[in-house]
């Protein structure tokens, strides 16, 4: 199936019902489709063909958003999401190796971004406040309206080019077909029973597979409601799960959902719709577990994915809910571990995560190497380390890449993380490797005290990890930190802590 059908037969099937909300509009499904049949005959009046790239980076609470996405898609082009966050040299980057003829934008972003103009768009199109030489989104070359019918473009064409992170070497562009796409949102769909009378509120930007997938397109392809608030911001999103009345669902990654649960009006709303807090992208500790139960009364159903594969893991709506764990491999995906050599290993033993299933990438745009690279024997290689309990429950140990080699012993930072977070005056903790000229690497500890505590100091910190690791693990450093660095995807930011680590922080 064409993504763009999946907007297609629900407008059919429910014309009249609402289907997005935004800040200042809303569209019942065939409204949406409407606007989506002007903007894609637009894209195609300008020049733009199918296969070519569209980058765009809006915020959410703009009609702009969901109708660009949905309108490129229509055109036969390939979106490019750029987070709103992005830094000016990670969006030069991105235009440039996506080779985008197109880019939607917001005048904030050009002019915090000069040096992406001349990174080769053939058209700026400009969202909101009036930017110069660019072409205004309302201005936009509407007629005449283009018969683009079902089918016109192949199910093979490349839908989405989303691009990494990042945090360890340069973004890859992670190309994603129409139909491999539309595939797993059905499985997904089918996974969580959803259905018409499902709605949800989007905290997070829809550019993001997790959220692109498991809310965008999970509610358009059911007839659900779909409210779009500014992203990442709290106050807005409760402001609309209000407005919207009777959500079903909630999906974030741990960081944002902290926020948003701690945030005050998150108490002041009913929350008896919902039936899911689903929480993925990054390790969901204890302490977010018992907030989530405090303020919503709901359990957190922790999964994984990455942007290689999608989805692949979840704890199980009508299953055991394990809190660490990250559920069992969902429908059509298959997983293994194996150790360093390739052989599997056994039920509780530690291994890197390997998934095969029919809905992958493509592969890594203009990167043949690392596409190569990213495959074992057909199976997509994670780069997570994990084990699998005797019932089949995943558990993420860690990063294969962040474990630290000390003089031939594996240091794994996540359990030192965790011992310090216990300590009563830590907030939040975070581990990396430092270098060492003798031992090759060394752990080196960043720790966050907790609001109105005095700091431990480093002498106390060690003896309160001495009963809880080996010696080796203990870190040889530790440093205090406020404010913790983190990527465009909101995720912490470990290659910045490593820099700070070698430099002592120099330059901060």
């Amino acid at each position: 199936m064409h993504l763009d059908d999946v907007l297609r037969e629900t407008a059919a099937r429910f014309p009249d019902r609402p289907a997005v909300a935004c800040e200042g509009a809303g569209f019942t499904y065939a409204e949406l489709d409407a606007r989506v049949d002007r903007t894609a005959s637009a894209f195609r009046n300008l020049g733009l063909v199918p296969g070519d790239r569209l980058a765009y980076q809006l915020h959410n609470g703009r009609p702009e958003t969901i109708i660009t996405l949905f309108g490129a898609l229509r055109a036969g082009l390939t979106v490019v999401p750029i987070p709103v966050r992005q830094a000016p040299a990670q969006i030069a980057y991105v235009l440039r190796h996506s080779a985008a003829r197109a880019w939607v934008t917001e005048a904030e972003f050009l002019e915090a971004a000069p040096a992406a103009r001349t990174t080769g768009p053939e058209w700026i199109i400009s969202v909101g406040a009036p930017a110069a030489d660019t072409i205004p989104f309302a201005e936009l070359p509407e007629e005449p309206v283009r018969d683009l019918p079902r089918g016109w473009v192949s199910e093979d064409t490349i839908g989405l080019l989303v691009y990494t992170s990042g945090t360890t070497s340069r973004p890859k562009g992670v190309a994603h077909s129409q139909r491999r796409l539309s595939y797993r949102v059905d499985l997904f769909v089918e996974e969580m029973e959803f259905t018409e009378d499902d709605a949800t509120v989007v905290l997070n930007e829809i550019g993001r597979p997790i959220i692109f997938m498991g809310q965008v397109l999970a509610m358009l392809r059911v007839g659900g409601r779909l409210s779009l608030p500014k992203s990442g911001d709290p106050g807005a999103f409760w402001d609309a799960y209000r407005t919207l009345g009777g959500a079903t669902y909630i999906l974030s990654a741990p960081g944002p959902l902290q926020a948003l649960l701690s945030h005050p009006a998150a108490r002041g709303v009913p929350h008896t719709a919902l039936r899911y807090l689903i929480c993925g992208g990054d390790r969901v500790l204890p302490p977010l577990h018992t907030l989530a139960d405090n303020v919503l009364g709901k359990p957190v159903l922790e999964m994984c994915g990455m942007t290689e594969v999608g989805f692949y893991a979840i704890t199980p709506p009508r299953g055991e809910i394990r809190p660490g764990s990250v559920g069992r491999p969902m429908l059509s995906c298959r997983v293994r571990l194996v150790d360093e050599r390739g052989g599997e290993v056994g039920v509780g033993e530690t291994g890197e995560i390997l998934i095969r299933t029919p809905n992958t990438m493509v592969g890594y745009w203009n990167d043949t190497l690392g596409t190569f690279r990213a495959f074992h024997d057909l199976w997509v290689r994670s780069g997570d380390l994990g084990r699998l309990d005797a019932d089949g429950y995943l558990w993420i140990v860690g990063r294969a890449k962040l474990m630290i080699s000390r003089g031939g012993f594996k240091v794994a930072p996540p359990m030192v993380e965790d011992a310090l977070r216990e300590h009563p005056a830590i907030a939040e903790a975070a581990v990396v490797a430092q270098s060492d000229p003798v031992q090759g690497q060394i752990p080196f500890a960043f720790y966050e005290v907790r609001a109105g505590q005095p700091d431990p100091g480093e002498d106390a910190l060690r003896d309160w990890l001495r009963p809880r690791v080996d010696a080796a693990s203990t870190p040889d450093f530790f440093m205090r930190i406020d404010r913790w660095p983190v990527t465009a995807q909101g995720k912490l930011d470990r290659s910045r802590l490593s820099w700070i680590a070698e430099t002592g922080g120099e330059g901060l």
